[in-house]
């Protein structure tokens, strides 16, 4: 019984140190959340690679702009992740700035964003379904060329 109790505190303290190692690589400013990525990955497409950086997950309740540094903490911001702004009804904008590693939305990111108008990023990978009824979306100012695209 003693063997057993001990057994179940140590995977309870196991636990613990693995959450808070976790909630280490989390990161919110300006509403916007970002999770720490270090390793290879793989889209349904076969793309792949390595990535060594900040990924954006979530957003706060309310947020109407998003501005995306280009670095956190020295780390660079790669890009935004499945799902991470959808069924924000209040997001009007999104702006990346100063990131020469940002190469990518993926699918659903901004889903259902409603109110948003307008969104300037540096580069996208090829994602189905990132805008899907953003029904106020008008432009979209893809960089480094700068070319501004009516949607």
């Amino acid at each position: 019984m003693k063997r057993t109790i001990m057994l179940l505190m140590g995977m309870m303290l196991m636990m613990l140190t693995c959450t808070t190692a976790l909630a280490s690589d989390h990161y919110t400013a300006g509403g916007v959340g970002y999770d720490y990525w270090d390793g290879y990955w793989e889209d349904e497409d076969g793309s792949h690679g390595y990535i060594d950086g900040w990924i954006i997950t979530g957003y706060l309740p309310g947020i109407t702009e998003a501005v995306i540094p280009g670095y956190i903490d020295g780390g660079p911001v790669w890009g935004i992740g499945t799902d991470a702004f959808k069924d924000c009804s209040s997001l009007t904008s999104v702006e990346i700035v100063g990131s020469k590693y940002f190469t990518y939305v993926q699918g659903g990111a901004f889903d259902n964003c409603t109110s948003l108008t307008s969104i300037t990023i540096p580069a996208t990978s090829k994602s189905n379904g990132t805008y899907q009824n953003c029904t106020s979306l008008e432009y979209a100012h893809l960089s480094p060329k700068g070319q501004r695209c009516q949607l």
